[in-house]
Protein backbone atom coordinates (compact mmCIF):
# COMPACT_ATOMS: atom_id res chain seq x y z
CA UNK A 1 0.00 0.00 0.00
CA UNK A 2 1.18 3.66 -0.71
CA UNK A 3 3.12 5.18 2.59
CA UNK A 4 2.28 8.84 3.07
CA UNK A 5 6.00 9.85 3.79
CA UNK A 6 7.10 8.13 -0.13
CA UNK A 7 9.08 11.00 -1.63
CA UNK A 8 7.14 10.80 -5.58
CA UNK A 9 9.02 13.29 -6.91
CA UNK A 10 11.97 10.84 -7.40
CA UNK A 11 10.00 8.23 -8.04
CA UNK A 12 9.52 6.09 -11.34
CA UNK A 13 7.08 4.42 -12.91
CA UNK A 14 8.64 0.96 -12.09
CA UNK A 15 9.83 2.04 -8.78
CA UNK A 16 5.92 3.31 -7.98
CA UNK A 17 4.83 -0.58 -8.63
CA UNK A 18 7.35 -1.92 -6.51
CA UNK A 19 5.97 -0.39 -3.84
CA UNK A 20 2.36 -1.76 -4.40
CA UNK A 21 0.48 -0.20 -7.31
CA UNK A 22 -1.79 -2.86 -9.01
CA UNK A 23 -0.18 -4.62 -11.88
CA UNK A 24 -0.95 -3.58 -15.18
CA UNK A 25 -0.47 -0.06 -14.10
CA UNK A 26 1.03 1.16 -17.21
CA UNK A 27 -0.99 -0.63 -19.82
CA UNK A 28 -0.51 -0.38 -23.42
CA UNK A 29 -4.29 1.59 -23.19
CA UNK A 30 -2.22 4.02 -20.78
CA UNK A 31 -4.71 3.84 -18.12
CA UNK A 32 -3.37 4.93 -14.96
CA UNK A 33 -4.57 2.84 -11.90
CA UNK A 34 -5.22 5.05 -8.41
CA UNK A 35 -7.03 2.93 -6.57
CA UNK A 36 -6.25 3.10 -2.57
CA UNK A 37 -5.99 0.07 -1.16
CA UNK A 38 -5.71 0.91 2.68
CA UNK A 39 -9.42 0.32 3.14
CA UNK A 40 -8.74 1.74 6.94
CA UNK A 41 -8.38 5.41 5.63
CA UNK A 42 -10.76 5.08 2.70
CA UNK A 43 -13.60 3.39 4.67
CA UNK A 44 -13.44 0.38 3.26
CA UNK A 45 -14.48 2.44 -0.30
CA UNK A 46 -13.82 0.99 -3.31
CA UNK A 47 -13.77 4.61 -5.43
CA UNK A 48 -10.91 6.79 -4.96
CA UNK A 49 -12.24 9.58 -4.38
CA UNK A 50 -15.00 9.99 -0.97
CA UNK A 51 -17.96 12.35 -1.65
CA UNK A 52 -19.27 14.75 0.87
CA UNK A 53 -22.14 17.15 -0.34
CA UNK A 54 -20.70 19.16 -3.39
CA UNK A 55 -17.51 18.35 -2.91
CA UNK A 56 -15.01 14.97 -2.68
CA UNK A 57 -11.95 14.38 -1.49
CA UNK A 58 -8.75 12.15 -2.34
CA UNK A 59 -6.52 10.48 0.23
CA UNK A 60 -2.99 12.08 0.63
CA UNK A 61 -1.50 9.48 -1.17
CA UNK A 62 -3.47 10.15 -4.49
CA UNK A 63 -2.70 13.55 -4.66
CA UNK A 64 1.04 13.01 -4.19
CA UNK A 65 1.03 10.57 -7.05
CA UNK A 66 -0.65 12.87 -9.27
CA UNK A 67 1.43 15.72 -8.17
CA UNK A 68 4.77 13.69 -8.69
CA UNK A 69 2.54 13.11 -12.45
CA UNK A 70 1.68 16.59 -13.02
CA UNK A 71 5.41 17.33 -12.23
CA UNK A 72 6.73 15.37 -15.21
CA UNK A 73 4.45 17.02 -17.46
CA UNK A 74 5.35 20.27 -16.43
CA UNK A 75 9.08 19.93 -16.68
CA UNK A 76 8.93 17.88 -20.00
CA UNK A 77 6.78 20.77 -21.67
CA UNK A 78 9.15 22.91 -20.55
CA UNK A 79 12.30 21.08 -21.82
CA UNK A 80 10.32 20.38 -24.94
CA UNK A 81 9.68 24.29 -25.48
CA UNK A 82 12.96 25.56 -24.60
CA UNK A 83 14.75 22.97 -27.02
CA UNK A 84 12.09 24.01 -30.06
CA UNK A 85 13.06 28.27 -29.02
CA UNK A 86 16.75 27.54 -29.11
CA UNK A 87 17.24 24.97 -31.71
CA UNK A 88 14.32 26.37 -34.15
CA UNK A 89 13.39 22.65 -34.81
CA UNK A 90 11.53 19.92 -33.55
CA UNK A 91 13.47 17.21 -31.59
CA UNK A 92 14.67 14.15 -33.91
CA UNK A 93 12.73 12.07 -31.81
CA UNK A 94 10.05 13.74 -32.76
CA UNK A 95 10.70 14.11 -36.55
CA UNK A 96 10.57 10.81 -37.07
CA UNK A 97 7.16 10.92 -36.30
CA UNK A 98 6.31 12.26 -39.60
CA UNK A 99 3.53 14.41 -38.21
CA UNK A 100 2.19 17.06 -40.35
CA UNK A 101 -0.04 19.06 -37.62
CA UNK A 102 3.08 18.97 -35.40
CA UNK A 103 5.42 19.67 -37.94
CA UNK A 104 2.56 22.99 -39.08
CA UNK A 105 2.20 24.09 -34.96
CA UNK A 106 5.87 24.17 -34.45
CA UNK A 107 6.02 25.95 -37.99
CA UNK A 108 3.50 28.66 -36.76
CA UNK A 109 5.77 28.92 -33.73
CA UNK A 110 8.91 29.40 -33.90
CA UNK A 111 8.50 32.10 -37.20
CA UNK A 112 6.79 34.77 -35.23
CA UNK A 113 8.93 34.71 -31.74
CA UNK A 114 12.35 33.73 -33.98
CA UNK A 115 15.54 32.66 -32.26
CA UNK A 116 15.41 33.47 -28.29
CA UNK A 117 18.72 32.79 -26.64
CA UNK A 118 17.41 33.07 -22.66
CA UNK A 119 18.05 29.95 -20.59
CA UNK A 120 15.85 28.63 -18.00
CA UNK A 121 12.63 30.55 -19.55
CA UNK A 122 9.59 29.60 -17.19
CA UNK A 123 7.72 28.21 -19.86
CA UNK A 124 5.01 26.17 -17.63
CA UNK A 125 4.79 28.65 -14.58
CA UNK A 126 1.70 28.20 -13.93
CA UNK A 127 -1.01 25.84 -15.53
CA UNK A 128 -4.08 23.97 -15.63
CA UNK A 129 -4.95 20.80 -16.38
CA UNK A 130 -7.99 18.63 -16.74
CA UNK A 131 -7.93 14.68 -16.41
CA UNK A 132 -10.71 12.45 -16.12
CA UNK A 133 -11.51 10.12 -13.29
CA UNK A 134 -13.07 7.26 -12.88
CA UNK A 135 -15.20 6.17 -9.86
CA UNK A 136 -12.62 3.23 -9.49
CA UNK A 137 -9.77 5.52 -9.88
CA UNK A 138 -8.27 5.68 -13.25
CA UNK A 139 -7.48 8.83 -14.67
CA UNK A 140 -5.95 9.91 -17.72
CA UNK A 141 -4.92 13.30 -19.06
CA UNK A 142 -7.33 15.49 -21.29
CA UNK A 143 -6.00 18.54 -21.51
CA UNK A 144 -3.68 21.40 -20.55
CA UNK A 145 -3.26 25.11 -20.48
CA UNK A 146 -0.07 26.68 -19.90
CA UNK A 147 -1.30 30.14 -21.74
CA UNK A 148 -3.81 31.67 -18.96
CA UNK A 149 -5.58 29.33 -17.10
CA UNK A 150 -8.49 29.82 -15.79
CA UNK A 151 -11.02 28.30 -13.39
CA UNK A 152 -9.07 29.17 -10.05
CA UNK A 153 -11.63 31.91 -9.04
CA UNK A 154 -14.69 29.12 -8.73
CA UNK A 155 -12.93 27.30 -5.86
CA UNK A 156 -13.72 30.44 -3.64
CA UNK A 157 -16.76 30.12 -1.68
CA UNK A 158 -16.82 26.51 -2.25
CA UNK A 159 -13.56 25.54 -0.63
CA UNK A 160 -12.98 28.62 1.82
CA UNK A 161 -15.16 30.47 3.91
CA UNK A 162 -14.06 34.22 1.86
CA UNK A 163 -12.10 35.44 -0.89
CA UNK A 164 -9.82 36.65 1.43
CA UNK A 165 -8.72 33.12 2.40
CA UNK A 166 -8.79 31.85 -0.64
CA UNK A 167 -6.29 34.65 -1.60
CA UNK A 168 -4.36 34.00 0.96
CA UNK A 169 -3.92 29.77 0.83
CA UNK A 170 -3.51 30.35 -2.63
CA UNK A 171 -0.89 32.60 -2.99
CA UNK A 172 1.34 30.24 -0.17
CA UNK A 173 0.52 27.12 -2.20
CA UNK A 174 0.97 28.46 -5.30
CA UNK A 175 2.43 31.76 -5.48
CA UNK A 176 5.40 32.07 -3.06
CA UNK A 177 9.09 31.04 -2.98
CA UNK A 178 10.41 29.01 -0.35
CA UNK A 179 12.13 31.89 1.94
CA UNK A 180 8.41 33.75 1.72
CA UNK A 181 8.51 35.92 -0.99
CA UNK A 182 6.67 36.19 -4.34
CA UNK A 183 7.55 34.37 -7.28
CA UNK A 184 6.26 37.34 -9.78
CA UNK A 185 8.53 39.91 -7.39
CA UNK A 186 10.00 42.78 -9.33
CA UNK A 187 13.07 44.51 -9.11
CA UNK A 188 13.57 47.71 -7.12
CA UNK A 189 10.45 50.24 -7.85
CA UNK A 190 8.84 47.51 -10.77
CA UNK A 191 5.75 46.56 -10.87
CA UNK A 192 4.01 43.77 -11.25
CA UNK A 193 0.82 43.82 -13.44
CA UNK A 194 -1.60 41.54 -15.12
CA UNK A 195 -2.40 42.14 -18.92
CA UNK A 196 -6.12 41.89 -19.37
CA UNK A 197 -8.20 41.75 -22.30
CA UNK A 198 -10.81 44.16 -21.14
CA UNK A 199 -12.42 44.97 -17.72
CA UNK A 200 -16.21 43.74 -19.82
CA UNK A 201 -14.66 40.45 -20.75
CA UNK A 202 -15.88 37.01 -19.57
CA UNK A 203 -12.52 36.18 -17.74
CA UNK A 204 -11.99 39.56 -16.43
CA UNK A 205 -13.37 37.81 -12.80
CA UNK A 206 -11.41 35.30 -12.72
CA UNK A 207 -8.06 37.59 -13.90
CA UNK A 208 -8.97 39.99 -11.03
CA UNK A 209 -8.87 37.06 -8.73
CA UNK A 210 -5.27 36.08 -10.03
CA UNK A 211 -4.12 39.65 -9.85
CA UNK A 212 -5.05 39.63 -6.18
CA UNK A 213 -3.49 36.35 -5.40
CA UNK A 214 0.01 37.91 -6.88
CA UNK A 215 -0.70 41.08 -5.10
CA UNK A 216 -0.32 42.62 -8.75
CA UNK A 217 -2.62 45.85 -10.63
CA UNK A 218 -4.59 44.99 -13.41
CA UNK A 219 -3.86 46.51 -16.68
CA UNK A 220 -4.96 46.37 -20.25
CA UNK A 221 -3.00 47.75 -23.00
CA UNK A 222 -4.28 50.95 -23.23
CA UNK A 223 -2.83 51.46 -20.13
CA UNK A 224 0.81 50.13 -20.64
CA UNK A 225 3.38 52.33 -22.94
CA UNK A 226 6.47 50.44 -24.65
CA UNK A 227 9.60 53.37 -24.91
CA UNK A 228 13.14 52.27 -26.10
CA UNK A 229 12.40 48.58 -24.77
CA UNK A 230 11.01 49.66 -21.56
CA UNK A 231 7.49 49.27 -20.28
CA UNK A 232 5.61 51.71 -18.57
CA UNK A 233 2.01 51.25 -16.82
CA UNK A 234 -0.46 54.46 -15.90
CA UNK A 235 -1.22 55.01 -12.15
CA UNK A 236 -2.65 57.67 -10.74
CA UNK A 237 -1.12 59.99 -13.38
CA UNK A 238 2.47 58.55 -13.35
CA UNK A 239 4.05 56.21 -15.46
CA UNK A 240 5.50 53.75 -13.33
CA UNK A 241 8.47 51.08 -14.85
CA UNK A 242 7.03 47.09 -15.24
CA UNK A 243 9.30 44.77 -13.76
CA UNK A 244 6.90 41.40 -14.77
CA UNK A 245 3.93 41.12 -16.57
CA UNK A 246 1.44 38.13 -16.30
CA UNK A 247 -0.57 37.80 -19.66
CA UNK A 248 -3.88 36.90 -20.08
CA UNK A 249 -4.28 36.92 -23.48
CA UNK A 250 -4.06 34.46 -26.41
CA UNK A 251 -0.49 34.35 -27.87
CA UNK A 252 -1.77 35.52 -31.53
CA UNK A 253 -3.30 38.48 -30.03
CA UNK A 254 -0.75 39.28 -27.55
CA UNK A 255 1.63 41.89 -29.96
CA UNK A 256 0.59 42.80 -33.07
CA UNK A 257 4.35 43.16 -33.85
CA UNK A 258 4.78 39.75 -33.54
CA UNK A 259 1.42 37.89 -33.84
CA UNK A 260 -1.77 39.12 -35.61
CA UNK A 261 -1.27 42.68 -36.40
CA UNK A 262 -5.27 43.19 -36.63
CA UNK A 263 -5.37 42.70 -32.61
CA UNK A 264 -6.59 45.18 -30.63
CA UNK A 265 -5.89 43.76 -27.09
CA UNK A 266 -2.06 43.22 -27.65
CA UNK A 267 0.66 45.79 -26.46
CA UNK A 268 2.69 46.59 -29.61
CA UNK A 269 6.83 46.19 -28.51
CA UNK A 270 5.82 43.21 -25.60
CA UNK A 271 7.83 40.44 -27.87
CA UNK A 272 10.99 42.80 -28.44
CA UNK A 273 11.46 44.07 -24.41
CA UNK A 274 10.51 40.23 -23.22
CA UNK A 275 13.40 38.71 -25.78
CA UNK A 276 15.30 41.25 -24.70
CA UNK A 277 15.10 40.87 -20.93
CA UNK A 278 13.77 44.09 -20.15
CA UNK A 279 10.41 42.61 -18.90
CA UNK A 280 9.16 39.78 -17.38
CA UNK A 281 6.52 37.85 -19.01
CA UNK A 282 4.24 34.92 -17.14
CA UNK A 283 3.42 32.59 -18.99
CA UNK A 284 5.73 33.41 -21.95
CA UNK A 285 4.75 33.97 -25.06
CA UNK A 286 4.50 30.62 -27.15
CA UNK A 287 3.67 28.81 -24.21
CA UNK A 288 0.44 28.53 -25.66
CA UNK A 289 1.62 25.90 -28.06
CA UNK A 290 1.46 23.33 -24.82
CA UNK A 291 -2.23 23.45 -25.06
CA UNK A 292 -2.78 21.93 -28.57
CA UNK A 293 -3.82 18.50 -28.09
CA UNK A 294 -0.96 17.15 -30.74
CA UNK A 295 1.49 18.10 -28.46
CA UNK A 296 -0.69 16.84 -25.54
CA UNK A 297 -0.96 13.18 -26.85
CA UNK A 298 3.13 13.22 -27.08
CA UNK A 299 4.01 14.17 -23.51
CA UNK A 300 4.35 10.57 -22.19
CA UNK A 301 7.13 10.79 -25.35
CA UNK A 302 8.93 13.71 -24.09
CA UNK A 303 8.94 12.46 -20.23
CA UNK A 304 11.01 9.11 -21.42
CA UNK A 305 13.10 11.32 -23.88
CA UNK A 306 14.00 14.53 -21.52
CA UNK A 307 13.45 13.34 -17.78
CA UNK A 308 14.50 9.86 -18.84
CA UNK A 309 11.77 8.58 -16.74
CA UNK A 310 8.76 6.45 -17.14
CA UNK A 311 5.50 8.87 -17.33
CA UNK A 312 3.09 8.28 -14.31
CA UNK A 313 -0.23 9.59 -16.00
CA UNK A 314 -0.50 9.39 -19.42
CA UNK A 315 -2.35 11.12 -22.36
CA UNK A 316 -5.83 10.98 -24.06
CA UNK A 317 -5.33 8.73 -27.22
CA UNK A 318 -5.71 11.47 -30.01
CA UNK A 319 -6.04 10.43 -33.59
CA UNK A 320 -4.60 13.96 -35.78
CA UNK A 321 -7.11 14.53 -38.32
CA UNK A 322 -4.67 15.51 -41.06
CA UNK A 323 -3.12 11.92 -41.24
CA UNK A 324 -4.99 10.57 -43.98
CA UNK A 325 -4.24 6.78 -42.81
CA UNK A 326 -6.09 7.73 -39.37
CA UNK A 327 -8.83 9.82 -40.54
CA UNK A 328 -10.01 6.86 -42.96
CA UNK A 329 -10.12 4.41 -40.29
CA UNK A 330 -11.59 6.94 -37.86
CA UNK A 331 -14.56 7.81 -40.43
CA UNK A 332 -15.25 4.51 -41.35
CA UNK A 333 -16.52 4.04 -37.66
CA UNK A 334 -17.93 7.56 -36.85
CA UNK A 335 -20.31 6.87 -34.02
CA UNK A 336 -16.88 5.36 -31.51
CA UNK A 337 -15.19 9.05 -31.87
CA UNK A 338 -15.80 12.26 -31.39
CA UNK A 339 -14.45 15.44 -33.14
CA UNK A 340 -12.68 17.80 -31.45
CA UNK A 341 -10.19 21.27 -32.87
CA UNK A 342 -6.72 20.95 -31.89
CA UNK A 343 -6.62 23.63 -29.98
CA UNK A 344 -8.98 23.56 -27.28
CA UNK A 345 -9.15 27.61 -26.67
CA UNK A 346 -10.03 27.82 -30.06
CA UNK A 347 -13.22 25.23 -29.81
CA UNK A 348 -15.90 24.32 -32.44
CA UNK A 349 -19.30 22.28 -31.56
CA UNK A 350 -17.59 19.20 -30.96
CA UNK A 351 -19.17 16.21 -32.39
CA UNK A 352 -20.42 12.90 -30.73
CA UNK A 353 -20.67 9.84 -33.15
CA UNK A 354 -22.88 7.86 -30.92
CA UNK A 355 -25.60 10.89 -30.41
CA UNK A 356 -25.23 12.58 -34.10
CA UNK A 357 -27.53 12.24 -37.06
CA UNK A 358 -26.21 12.10 -40.83
CA UNK A 359 -26.77 15.59 -41.18
CA UNK A 360 -24.33 16.23 -38.05
CA UNK A 361 -21.66 14.12 -39.71
CA UNK A 362 -21.81 15.58 -42.75
CA UNK A 363 -21.42 18.99 -41.67
CA UNK A 364 -18.05 18.01 -39.15
CA UNK A 365 -16.51 15.90 -42.05
CA UNK A 366 -17.00 18.49 -44.65
CA UNK A 367 -15.44 21.10 -41.81
CA UNK A 368 -12.50 18.52 -41.11
CA UNK A 369 -11.74 18.26 -44.85
CA UNK A 370 -11.54 22.24 -45.52
CA UNK A 371 -9.40 22.08 -42.19
CA UNK A 372 -7.76 18.99 -41.77
CA UNK A 373 -4.72 20.11 -39.55
CA UNK A 374 -7.40 21.78 -37.29
CA UNK A 375 -8.92 18.83 -35.83
CA UNK A 376 -8.23 15.62 -34.09
CA UNK A 377 -10.28 12.48 -32.92
CA UNK A 378 -10.32 11.11 -29.45
CA UNK A 379 -12.34 7.66 -28.92
CA UNK A 380 -15.87 7.46 -27.09
CA UNK A 381 -16.30 6.03 -23.54
CA UNK A 382 -18.35 3.60 -22.79
CA UNK A 383 -20.80 5.29 -20.41
CA UNK A 384 -20.23 5.84 -16.46
CA UNK A 385 -21.68 7.90 -14.57
CA UNK A 386 -19.52 8.62 -11.56
CA UNK A 387 -17.21 9.37 -14.35
CA UNK A 388 -15.46 13.12 -13.22
CA UNK A 389 -13.33 15.98 -14.79
CA UNK A 390 -11.07 17.19 -12.49
CA UNK A 391 -9.12 20.35 -12.91
CA UNK A 392 -5.77 21.22 -10.78
CA UNK A 393 -3.68 23.81 -10.93
CA UNK A 394 0.13 24.14 -10.29
CA UNK A 395 3.65 26.52 -11.25
CA UNK A 396 6.88 25.56 -12.41
CA UNK A 397 9.16 28.11 -11.42
CA UNK A 398 12.33 26.16 -9.51
CA UNK A 399 10.24 23.63 -8.18
CA UNK A 400 6.57 22.34 -8.44
CA UNK A 401 3.70 22.86 -6.89
CA UNK A 402 0.39 21.77 -7.03
CA UNK A 403 -2.43 22.97 -5.23
CA UNK A 404 -4.22 20.97 -3.00
CA UNK A 405 -7.46 21.69 -4.40
CA UNK A 406 -9.48 21.81 -7.56
CA UNK A 407 -12.56 21.46 -9.59
CA UNK A 408 -14.63 18.71 -10.44
CA UNK A 409 -17.22 18.82 -12.69
CA UNK A 410 -19.04 16.58 -15.23
CA UNK A 411 -17.47 15.52 -18.08
CA UNK A 412 -18.48 14.63 -21.79
CA UNK A 413 -18.53 11.62 -23.99
CA UNK A 414 -14.83 10.91 -24.96
CA UNK A 415 -13.70 12.73 -21.39
CA UNK A 416 -13.27 16.02 -22.07
CA UNK A 417 -14.54 19.29 -21.04
CA UNK A 418 -14.45 22.52 -21.68
CA UNK A 419 -11.37 24.59 -21.07
CA UNK A 420 -13.08 27.75 -20.39
CA UNK A 421 -15.90 26.94 -17.66
CA UNK A 422 -18.55 28.99 -17.86
CA UNK A 423 -20.29 30.72 -14.86
CA UNK A 424 -23.24 28.75 -15.32
CA UNK A 425 -21.87 25.81 -15.33
CA UNK A 426 -22.09 23.44 -12.48
CA UNK A 427 -18.67 22.90 -10.17
CA UNK A 428 -17.86 20.86 -7.13
CA UNK A 429 -14.40 21.28 -4.91
CA UNK A 430 -11.66 18.72 -4.93
CA UNK A 431 -9.49 18.83 -2.11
Amino acid sequence: MFRESEDYNTVTGSEVSAFGMPAGVWSASGVQRLRARDDQQLGNRSQVACYQGNSSCLPERTWKFLEAGLRQRFEALAAFLQHLSTEQRLPQFLQQLNSAALESVCRQWVLPLGDLKAQNIPWTWFGATDLVLEADGSVVVMDQDFSHPSGLERLVHQHWKSTDDAVDCIRRALFTDPVGGPVTKAAGSRQVVVLDPGFSGATFRGNEFLARCLSAQMARSSDLIVEQGEIFVRVSGERRPVGTLIRRIDDELLDPNCFRPDSLVGLPGLVRSWKAGQVSVLNPPGSGLARLRCIGRLVPLLIREYLGQEPLLESAEVYECSDAQKLQRVLAHPQHFAFRTDDPLHPARPYFGSMADAVEYERVVSRIVRSPLSWIARPLLIPNSGRRSLRLFGTLQGSFRLLPAGLSRNCQEDGGASLLISPSESISTLW
